[in-house]
C-alpha cells in the first residue's frame, strides 16, 4: 500500500477542547498545512488577523536579512 493513500490529521489541544484537521491523503502541501494551523489557531479563540500577524513576524524574524534563502 502507497503512503499516499493514507491520511494527514493535525490536532491542537487548549483548555481541554481538541480541534482536528484532517485530509484524505498524505501528499499534503505546506500551502495546506500553513492553512490548517491557521485554522486550529482560529479555533483556540486567536482572530485571523493575531495568525496572520504572528506568522509573518515569524517568518520576518527567521529570514535571513539582504540574502536569498537556499533550498536544503
Amino acid at each position: 500500500m502507497s503512503d499516499i493513500h493514507k491520511h494527514t490529521i493535525l490536532s491542537l489541544e487548549n483548555y481541554g477542547n481538541k480541534i482536528t484537521w484532517e485530509t484524505d491523503h498524505s501528499d499534503v502541501t505546506l500551502t495546506e498545512l500553513f492553512d490548517a494551523f491557521r485554522g486550529l489557531l482560529v479555533g483556540i479563540t486567536f482572530t485571523d488577523n493575531q495568525v496572520l500577524e504572528g506568522m509573518r513576524d515569524y517568518a520576518e524574524e527567521r529570514l535571513p536579512e539582504d540574502e536569498e534563502l537556499n533550498e536544503y
